[in-house]
């Protein structure tokens, strides 16, 4: 039967952690007990444990939301494993090459990945998705400060569907690097796009180092808002349904990415996303 396992900052990882009151402290130590389909509940305050986030494949790891809850260290998803995290912020501080991510058919929801104050470094993914017949989905998840990324946050290759709903791109990549995706082929794998909106980035969404991919299945993006994208202008390639525009966030700078109320983004959504 699955258990949910508690962390918090006033635990101690020599308890049970199965209540809050019988909490473990650290990320490691729920690790050593959680197993598949069980749930990881992470308190409020910062956890600075390296690659423990989605350590047990098919395990929950939920936190007590983007602005309570933080896990800061050296890449965090690691392994050909299952994701499922939701409710936090990841500090991502270095990514080594040898550590290339890789990622099976996972679900993140409402994380926030910062990459803030990292040193420039290139030639590899947040993402890297090799695996076929797979579907990543990322729903109201924020990308920020990837300016250090000279290369694209998702490598999908293989049948795989990456899935981008609700989601919030902003200030990733320098000019002319591909600051979103880039994928490797043409024919089975694909991109959906919806209700996205993808803020000074350098390339906007990324495919074979052009803007869009306008003839295959990859070309799946509805009701997106693109802004300020190095000069570089997407019209040419945009369905009906998007538009460029100034999303107009409360602070996107302080990562709070709520629309005013006079944002050209509000009701420009659509429900339909499969």
């Amino acid at each position: 039967m699955a258990k949910t396992v508690y962390v918090r900052k006033s635990g101690n990882d020599s308890n049970n952690g199965l209540t809050i009151a019988t909490a473990k402290l650290t990320l490691a130590g729920a690790n050593a007990i959680a197993v598949a389909t069980d749930t990881v509940d992470i308190g409020q305050g910062n956890w600075a444990e390296n690659s423990q986030i989605g350590k047990i494949s098919n395990c929950t790891y939920t936190g007590a939301g983007r602005f309570l809850t933080s896990v800061t260290g050296d890449p965090i998803f690691l392994g050909y494993s299952i994701y499922l995290v939701s409710n936090m912020k990841i500090i991502i501080t270095s990514l080594a090459a040898a550590n290339n991510p890789y990622s099976r058919t996972s679900i993140f929801t409402n994380v926030h990945f910062d990459m803030a104050g990292m040193s420039p470094f290139g030639g590899i993914s947040l993402f890297y998705l090799p695996l076929v017949n797979t579907v990543c989905k990322f729903d109201r998840c924020f990308f920020t400060d990837w300016s250090a990324l000279t290369n694209n946050i998702f490598y999908n290759t293989g049948s795989n569907i990456l899935k981008l709903y609700n989601c919030v791109f902003y200030n990733n990549g320098a000019a002319a690097i591909p600051g979103v995706y880039y994928s490797a082929n043409t024919t089975t794998t694909t991109v959906i796009a919806k209700n996205c909106v993808f803020q000074k980035v350098a390339v906007g969404v990324n495919y074979a180092g052009s803007l869009f991919d306008t003839t295959g299945g990859l070309n799946v993006h509805d009701n997106n808002c693109y802004y300020n994208t190095y000069g570089l202008n997407p019209s040419s390639y945009l369905n009906p349904s998007e538009f460029i525009a100034n999303p107009l966030f409360v602070d996107a700078a302080g990562g709070d990415f709520r629309l005013l109320e006079t944002s050209p983004c509000i009701g420009k959504g659509t429900n339909n996303l499969p």
